[in-house]
């Protein structure tokens, strides 16, 4: 695990635009603010009430997801340490009792009544100053030294600690069930309910750092990133990986191999080439389940561009 200083120092250099950090890093170095998938749509074919879940840590909106879909324990990893400092952040916002407006205003750099403005009120010092007490653990520590060495605006700089990939508050009401006014306050209402489990582990690392079996495991979209993992053979090494995870899976377990954007479109990237994504992940074995697209959600399309998973079904024996 990645202590302190190095998370620190991890992000100094992000913010200060230094490129000395760790070459496994490179690709997935800067946190996501929020969601960059459709998750409203995408987990609602999936009963999640009582069942024990894997998923990436990400923005940390996959764990507000899962939870208030009823998971019961929530194991959560990635490879970037820095994203579970920005959970707790969030974490505390919700403990406060934020109202929605001012939750979102915080850690959003997106103006929630104008599309396409920039929001000057992102981690405003008075509202960081109420979530402080709740921030947990060493994550307290690290917020507190960039609030302390850093302006607001360096901090949030578009693709320095955070990426600019972040979509605007009026794309996110239609991503996030807990952007509603209902779902916020159940979640609000249920959060001293949640407790998570972060393995800071690549997925090449994962399978061989677990300890028990899971109902659900969800890999997001770090599919569309096998082309940078695997110089060579990307897809089979990833079909290596996913292989080794559904031996975690218990009696009638769902892995959720991969979120795909515009999954009918095709490119460069080994998952968008119909020929490789059907040699490795067939129709035949794994389902695909398709939805409103995040490209249909941001230009007003009426699914033109859908996402869709892919996943596994682990049969009872």
């Amino acid at each position: 695990m990645v202590n302190l200083e190095e998370k620190i120092s991890l992000a100094k250099n992000l913010i200060e635009n230094s490129e000395s950090y760790p070459d496994k890093l490179r690709c997935c170095s800067k946190l996501y603010p929020f969601t960059t998938e459709n998750l409203k749509e995408e987990l609602k074919p999936f009963d999640l009430q009582g069942k024990d879940i894997l998923t990436v840590m990400g923005s940390g909106d996959q764990v507000f997801e899962h939870f208030l879909k009823g998971a019961k324990n929530i194991d959560v990893f990635d490879l970037n340490p820095l994203t579970e400092s920005y959970y707790y952040l969030k974490l505390a916002a919700l403990i406060e009792n934020l109202p929605k407006q001012e939750f979102f205003q915080f850690l959003s750099s997106r103006n929630l009544q104008i599309p396409n403005q920039i929001n000057k009120q992102v981690l405003n010092y008075d509202t960081y100053h109420r979530i402080h007490p709740f921030i947990k653990g060493d994550s307290q520590k690290f917020w507190d030294f960039l609030f302390n060495t850093y302006k607001r605006s360096e901090i949030r700089r578009p693709d320095r600690l955070f990426t600019s990939d972040e979509p605007e508050y009026q794309h996110l009401e239609r991503m996030l069930n807990y952007i509603e006014e209902e779902q916020y306050q159940k979640l609000q209402d249920s959060i001293s309910n949640l407790s998570i489990n972060f393995l800071n582990f690549s997925i090449q690392e994962l399978p061989y750092h677990l300890t028990k079996k899971y109902d659900f495991i969800n890999l997001s979209n770090i599919i569309r990133y096998v082309d940078d993992i695997w110089k060579e053979n990307p897809l089979e090494e990833f079909k290596k990986i996913t292989d080794k995870l559904i031996s975690y899976l218990k009696k009638d377990g769902i892995l959720i191999i991969g979120y795909l954007y515009e999954y009918k479109r095709e490119s460069y990237l080994s998952i968008y080439q119909p020929d490789q994504r059907e040699k490795y992940y067939p129709r035949t074995i794994y389902d695909y389940y398709s939805f409103t697209g995040v490209t249909d959600i941001k230009y007003g399309h009426d699914n033109r561009f859908e996402d869709a998973v892919i996943v596994y079904k682990k049969e009872k024996k």
